[in-house]
């Protein structure tokens, strides 16, 4: 796979596990070095690193999105929603209509695109607000309706990329979030997987609407939920280290969620050079 160009782009469990991750086990094999965005690949922003690997001439892009649709976080913005509640630094107003220009403007550019996103979206547990509006400004759905908004969403990701001459994209669905981890020591059972599995939300709601939102479409989706789910002990708070059960140790699980990537990138006819 030489003379491609790679993109990840998502929110904290993209930037922060999974393109580390991938970046470690190449460089074990060659060495990989960032260098600078100059606006090739990606808009010229902190949100945006690019690392290359000179020995295959392959480069590799990894980009904050927290969405992947467009959004805003300045203070003018949301004030037109929020009814004049204090706001938090984390308060947004998302365009389901509209796509993140950080990445959406630049996909001609990539051969292969890794995209993730959730765990922002359903945010009332930590107070943060979200405003889900069409491409006229308009409210379309009350906050709590992440799920809804998020299959709204997507059909923009999915327009976008759902063409011939868009690049090879996966979208990576998210690990299930156990609260409470700061308490779990031991990786999990088969049985103890299938018990939670029956009612752990990220099964019996983020999921079916992850693979609903891609089904039929050059868009493929890879399930990192069930086998993430045996490992418990190992989100950066297990253990009562701190109380993160959102994000992985490395290396660990993630370096897992990297293995299932390359297994479907090597069956890539259009990979094969």
């Amino acid at each position: 796979m030489r003379n491609k160009v790679f993109a990840s782009v998502g929110d904290s469990l993209s930037v922060s596990n999974l393109m580390p991750s991938l970046l470690c086990q190449l460089h074990k094999g060659s060495p990989v070095t960032e260098i600078l965005n100059d606006g090739t690949y990606a808009r010229q922003s902190p949100l945006t690193k690019v690392y290359l690997v000179k020995a295959y001439n392959v480069t590799l892009i990894n980009t904050w999105s927290t969405f992947l649709n467009e959004y805003w976080q300045d203070e003018e913005t949301v004030k037109q929603y929020n009814g004049g509640a204090d706001l938090t630094d984390e308060d947004s107003v998302v365009n389901l209509d509209g796509l993140d220009a950080q990445w959406a403007a630049y996909i001609g550019q990539y051969d292969v695109l890794i995209l993730q996103t959730q765990a922002h979206w359903q945010a009332t547990k930590y107070k943060w607000r979200r405003f889900w509006v069409n491409s006229t400004g308009d409210q379309i759905f009350n906050e709590s309706r992440f799920l809804a908004a998020f299959e709204y969403g997507m059909a923009a990701v999915r327009e976008l990329l759902d063409q011939p001459e868009a690049p090879i994209t996966y979208f990576i669905s998210a690990p299930a979030r156990l609260d409470g981890c700061t308490k779990l020591k031991a990786p999990n059972t088969d049985a103890q997987v299938a018990t939670i599995r029956k009612s752990n939300r990220q099964f019996v709601a983020w999921l079916p609407v992850q693979q609903r939102a891609f089904k039929g479409t050059r868009i493929r989706l890879i399930d990192v939920t069930t086998s993430s789910l045996y490992r418990p002990d190992a989100f950066v708070g297990s253990g009562g280290v701190n109380k993160d059960c959102l994000h992985w140790c490395l290396p660990g699980v993630p370096d897992w969620w990297v293995a299932m990537v390359n297994h479907v990138l090597t069956n890539e006819p259009a990979l094969a050079v």
